[in-house]
Order: structure tokens, then sequence, then C-alpha cells
């Protein structure tokens, strides 16, 4: 009886030296190292091996601006027989866009161009409904107002999902976040998205102008976030999502505890969960989360509004990443999330250590490892 308590002593000690290695080397430092080091430990514990977190990033890349681009029809205005008016601002509007300068304005400038055309030409309609010789230029104005109209919502696109501030904002290049992001340090961004959300839903009549939509263009420059989300979110689901089949291969070989009861051995993995998941892991997960909520509702929106028939370029995107089907990459978030809570409750259980049980770890018996 001593021979077998003194052997699962010396057990006992080397599991726990080995489980301590890793951090004796200190907390990890970015979310490649939190996965591994929180992977180390499982498998360490439970003396096997996971499955490799095969997933090459990034997933889905956001196309370029000239893959984006939609083709807007130019209308040719004879601009003589607006300069003959008067009472009506529209000539000016269309002499300005007629100049070598208005000709260079970029897709932003363009959209405020076509609000200020709408605008202004229904104001010339009132004009021209009073002067019966000029019924031919009301109607020519009525078909060029109904044709920009039309593709009103095209402009809009070409200003934002189509403009080089989303190439920054989606862009994977800096990879993920570090360990201490928090979503809330960028309120200004979710400010920016949710006003663009905004101007979406009615795009010819939105209360925009030059200097609201250049400040925004600067926020999405400034805090180009949303790709490292993605990118964050893609690796942190790969990682779990193998974590979770490593869990479940492991149970399936041999129960946890075969007396039902707890043994040091799982008394070591709740500290796992405990110390290093709740800890450390969870939290970034929290985050993402956090981010996910206050960023993507504003690009969905915005991204259903728009989209029209000619977003085939970006489908491949938009079905990962802005819509929430069992494709997408919020819904495999979210699924491994609660497999990871589901199965660490089963492997709790089989040792009696469910919350609520005797065996149950309580927050006096936290140590930080």
């Amino acid at each position: 009886m001593f021979v077998f308590s003194r052997r699962l002593w010396a057990a006992t000690l080397t599991l726990l030296a080995t489980l301590s290695l890793t951090a004796c080397l200190g907390p990890p430092s970015t979310s490649a190292e939190l996965f591994q080091d929180y992977r180390d430990r499982l498998e360490r514990v439970l003396d096997t091996e996971f499955p490799a977190a095969d997933r090459a990033l990034p997933v889905e890349v956001y196309p370029r601006s000239k893959v984006l681009l939609r083709d807007v029809v130019e209308l040719k205005i004879n601009l003589l027989d607006f300069l003959g008016l008067t009472g009506c601002e529209l000539n000016q509007l269309v002499g300005f866009r007629n100049s070598s300068l208005g000709k260079m304005m970029p897709a932003s400038q363009k959209w405020l161009y076509e609000q200020q055309f709408l605008r202004l030409g229904e104001a010339c309609l009132t004009t021209l409904a009073s002067q019966e010789e000029d019924a031919d230029l009301a109607g020519e104005l009525r078909r060029a107002l109904a044709s920009k109209r039309d593709e009103i919502g095209d402009v809009a696109w070409n200003a934002t999902w189509a403009g080089p501030e989303w190439q920054a904002l989606m862009s994977q290049k800096e990879g993920g976040f570090e360990l201490d992001f928090q979503a809330g340090d960028w309120a200004e961004l979710s400010l920016a998205l949710s006003a663009l959300a905004e101007w979406s839903t009615q795009p010819e009549s939105a209360s925009l102008d030059a200097d609201s939509l250049e400040a925004l263009n600067r926020r999405l420059l400034t805090y180009p976030m949303v790709g490292r989300l993605l990118f964050s979110a893609e690796e942190a689901s790969a990682q779990m999502g193998a974590i979770v089949e490593g869990l479940r291969r492991r149970l399936a070989e041999r129960p946890l505890c075969v007396s039902g009861a707890p043994t040091e051995r799982s008394r070591i993995l709740q500290n796992v969960l405990v110390n290093i998941y709740s800890v450390r892991v969870q939290p970034y997960l929290a985050q993402l989360e956090k981010a996910r909520r206050d960023w993507l509702p504003p690009l969905q929106r915005s991204y259903e509004q728009l989209q029209g028939e000619l977003s085939v370029a970006l489908q491949g995107f938009a079905q990962r990443y802005l819509q929430e089907g069992e494709s997408s990459l919020w819904w495999e978030f979210r699924h491994n999330a609660a497999a990871h809570a589901a199965i660490w409750t089963e492997m709790l259980a089989q040792c009696g250590m469910a919350p609520g049980n005797p065996g149950a770890m309580t927050s006096d018996d936290r140590q930080t490892r």
C-alpha cells in the first residue's frame, strides 16, 4: 500500500511539474501563443495529442477596388440650355462638374455631387414649370433625374465599399489583435460605421456634406480594425474547434474519471479551466464578440442597402463575414464556443465536479499557475 501511494505521489508531482513548465516561461504575448499555451496544458494533463488547427489565413480577402467599382452612366447635359435660366442653381453645379476640377472628383465627392444634382434638379423643375417655352428642357431634366435616382445606390457603393478607405478598413495584412485588445477603445470607429449605415439607407437624400463624409473617411483610415477582427476571429474559431475536437476524441477513448469521483488529474484539469481559460482565453474571445456586435451590424445594414445585383465580386466575403448562416464565420465562432462549454460540462460531470457538486472547485481553490 505504501509503495502504491509513493508511486501515485511521484506521478502527481511529475504531472504538476510538466503542467507548470509553460507557465515558468511567462504568460503568452500573442494570440497564437495564447491558444497554444491552453492547448499544450490540456494535452499534457490528458496525456493526448489534439488535431492541428489547419486553416490558412486569411480565409477570404477583401477584393480590390477596381473589381468592386460599378459603372455609372455619365449623362451628357447641354450646359448651354441651362446657362440662360434664372433662379436655377443647377447650372452652376453642372458647370463645375464639366470643369477640369469637376472631372477629377473622387468617388466620395461624386456621391455628394449626385445628391446635390437631385436636390437642385427638383428645384429647377419648379422654375421650369412656369416657363412653357422650356418644356423640352424640363423633359430632359426629368429624364436625367430619373436616371440618377436609379443609379445613386451604385454611386454610394463606389464611394464606400469600392473606395480606397475600405481597402484599409478590411485589410488583414496586420494580422490579429493584441491580447490586451478592448473593443470599447474604438468608439470612434463604431460611430463612423453607424453613420455610414444611416446614410446607406437613403443614399439619394442622406444628410451628407463634404466635412462629414471626409470625417468618416478619415476615421476609417485611422481605425482600420475590421480586417484585424476578421483575422482574429478566424484564428480563434479554428483553434477552439481543434481543441473541442481533441477533447471529444479523448473522452471517446476512455472516461476521465472511471469511478465518477474527482481524481488528482481531474482537479489539475479543472485548474486549467479556471486559471487559464477563464482568466486568459475567455476574456479575449469576449472582446472579439463585443467588437463583432459593435461593428458588423452597421456594415451588414449598409451592404444590404447598397449591394444591388452587382456585388458578385464580394459574394464570398459577404457570406463569410457579413451574414449569419451556417457558412458564416460568426455562426462557427459561436458554435465552437458553445461546444467548448458543453464538453467541459461533460468532463466535469464525469468526475462529480460540475458546479454545485462537493468536488467542484470553489473560488478559494483558484490559484494562478
